[in-house]
């Protein structure tokens, strides 16, 4: 029974369903025959666009306020380059997939390094934060506080952070030899999928991840209210490691903001309440 476990057990066993379950899902999908990019980050983890990734690296993309990229020759894209308000991430890895400039950005399997952001405020972003506009001036009734992507702004330095994840084409992918089962676990959270997503690139350094993904703790109360089944891991959730996270959360990067007054202008204030209803609220663990 679970309960006469100890922690060693627990976490090896929640390792080992965590990985059939993904390889089981993964051969679900593809043998739909209709989908094609999969991630499986968390939902406190936000996908973007590396704008700091080298040229050879860069999905092909400008940002507002800031300059477009140039080419390895130091000529300026072209200005039918798509601004990343207008672009969804779907769109952003097909440009990926049909670009030539490199194995990695045309490969099944894109590799993103990870940013964890803790929770430090300074009185400038407590300010910023509090405040109810947002781009366009577009005016509502959440604060930006509401939202980790605009509340949290520090992160832990490249270098000491964890493992990267990957996003995966699951229509290039072989069933028979890429996800069979094996002791080997062909799935996990870091290698979606092993055979196409090699160790090397689970270690991405930041100026070869063409994507970046934003790991927000949140406040103390968001972090503890569930338990972690990785009770015997140094990464477990605990208040002590909380605060580790941020008294080591020294570097700045809002380059997560700017999406929610596209997403108002896509779908209407109305359809856009309706999804975001409790955004920011805490949870209570069971």
């Amino acid at each position: 029974a679970w309960e006469k476990l100890d922690d060693a057990e627990k976490t090896a066993r929640f390792f080992s369903r965590q990985n059939e379950f993904m390889r089981k899902c993964f051969l679900q999908l593809h043998s739909e025959g209709k989908w094609t990019w999969v991630t499986t980050h968390d939902i406190d983890e936000y996908l973007i666009p590396n704008m700091q990734a080298k040229n050879d690296a860069a999905v092909p993309i400008t940002q507002a306020g800031l300059n477009a990229r140039t080419s390895s020759h130091g000529t300026a894209k072209s200005a039918t380059t798509p601004s990343l308000e207008r672009v969804t991430m779907m769109e952003l890895l097909n440009r990926a997939k049909q670009s030539s400039s490199s194995a990695m950005l045309s490969g099944p399997c894109i590799p993103f390094r990870r940013l964890t952001f803790g929770a430090r405020e300074t009185r400038v972003d407590t300010v910023w934060s509090n405040k109810s506009t947002f781009e366009d001036g577009i005016a509502t009734h959440w604060k930006r506080s509401d939202f980790a992507t605009y509340r949290w702004n520090w992160h832990i330095p490249p270098k000491k952070n964890g493992m990267g994840k990957a996003i995966v084409d699951i229509s290039r992918v072989r069933p028979d030899t890429d996800l069979k089962a094996n002791t080997e676990a062909p799935c996990n959270p870091h290698r979606p999928i092993k055979s196409i997503c090699s160790a090397q690139q689970a270690w991405i350094d930041d100026a070869s991840s063409p994507l970046v993904v934003h790991h927000y703790l949140g406040s103390k109360e968001q972090y503890l209210y569930r338990d972690d089944p990785r009770a015997n891991l140094k990464v477990a959730r605990t208040s002590q490691m909380f605060d580790e996270i941020a008294q080591k959360s020294k570097m700045h990067d809002s380059g997560a903001r700017g999406w929610v007054s596209g997403f108002v202008n896509s779908v209407g204030m109305a359809t856009a309440e309706a999804l975001l209803v409790g955004v920011g609220d805490a949870h209570e663990s069971e």
